[in-house]
This record gives structure tokens, C-alpha cells and sequence, in this order.
């Protein structure tokens, strides 16, 4: 149990490591200093289901496996230039995610990155991306569009597995391969 609301990280931290607020249930905010350096490991901040605002600093270069899954109540997210892939179930089942925005240094998205991201309802995913995981987008019944970039050479099965709402995915005229 959690009894944080919120929380600063200052300067001088390099990493939060793995599971270290996982299901702090009443942690509604995260501020990082400017000066915190290299990342989030895994399942960091996972199941914290009052999650609403967070903020990144510039310097963050990973986030791993889970760290926001089951973050229930995280609305939007700004991720700083630099992070070059997000893993997999990043985000799963951030319901109330309704959108973010990915930098152009992100070239992989994971399995089920946004699996089950519910609120969900445009994606424009920045021109290098040249790779979307298993499930990326699977249960996000709100999305209605996808733009796919025209780095993109992979879009892995289930991608869209039931997105009933999807109306769009626009895609380049050269891909390699589009999954199930």
C-alpha cells in the first residue's frame, strides 16, 4: 500500500527502478526535475490506477516493459525526443488515455504498447517508426484513425484486433508485411 499523492523526482536520479510505485493506488502526479537522467525500468509505475498527470523531463532515454500499465486514470502524455523504442504493454490498459505523442527518435512501438486503451481515438505515428508489435492497438474501442508513417515496414498481427470503432489506417504504398 501507497499513501502518495504526489511526487517530484529531483536532481541526481539516474533510474526508478523496477516496480519501485507499483499499485500505489492514490499516486495521482509525477513531476521529473530536468536533471533526471536515463529512465523508468519496468513495471515502475504499474497498476498506480489514480495516475492522471505526468511529466517527463527531456533527459529520459527509456521506459521499460509495463512501467504505466493499468494506469486507469492517465489522460495524456508527452514523451521527450531521445527514446528510441517503446516495449512491450508500455501503456496496456490505460483506459482513459486519450492521447500521446510519440517523437521522432521512436522507431519500434512493442506488443500491446496500447492494448486496451479505451479512450484512444486518433494515432499519427511519427515518420520513423518502421516497426508496430503484436497487439499494438488491440481492445482500443475508440480509435477511429491511424496514420501509419512511410518508414513503416512492419505491422505485426492483431494490431487492430478489436478496434470496432476504426473507420481509417492509412497506409504507404511499401510495406513489407501486415499480420492478422
Amino acid at each position: 500500500n501507497c499513501s502518495l499523492v504526489d511526487f517530484n523526482f529531483n536532481e541526481g536520479l539516474e533510474i526508478v527502478g523496477e516496480y519501485a510505485f507499483e499499485n500505489c493506488a492514490g499516486l495521482a502526479s509525477v513531476k521529473f526535475s530536468e536533471k533526471i537522467a536515463v529512465g523508468i525500468d519496468n513495471y515502475a509505475f504499474k497498476g498506480c490506477t489514480a495516475l492522471r498527470h505526468v511529466v517527463l523531463s527531456a533527459s529520459i532515454e527509456h521506459i521499460g516493459r509495463y512501467a504505466f500499465c493499468d494506469c486507469e486514470s492517465l489522460e495524456e502524455l508527452a514523451l521527450p525526443e531521445g527514446i528510441a523504442a517503446l516495449h512491450r504493454c508500455t501503456f496496456w490498459g490505460c483506459r482513459s488515455l486519450k492521447s500521446i505523442n510519440i517523437p521522432e527518435s521512436v522507431r519500434t512501438l512493442g506488443r500491446y504498447i496500447f492494448a486496451r486503451c479505451a479512450a484512444l481515438r486518433e494515432v499519427d505515428l511519427s515518420d520513423s517508426i518502421v516497426y508496430v508489435g503484436i497487439g499494438a492497438f488491440s481492445d482500443c474501442h475508440s480509435l477511429t484513425r491511424v496514420h501509419m508513417p512511410n518508414a513503416i515496414r512492419v505491422v505485426s498481427d492483431y494490431t487492430f484486433s478489436c478496434c470496432t470503432n476504426l473507420e481509417t489506417v492509412e497506409l504507404p504504398d511499401h510495406i513489407n508485411y501486415i499480420g492478422n
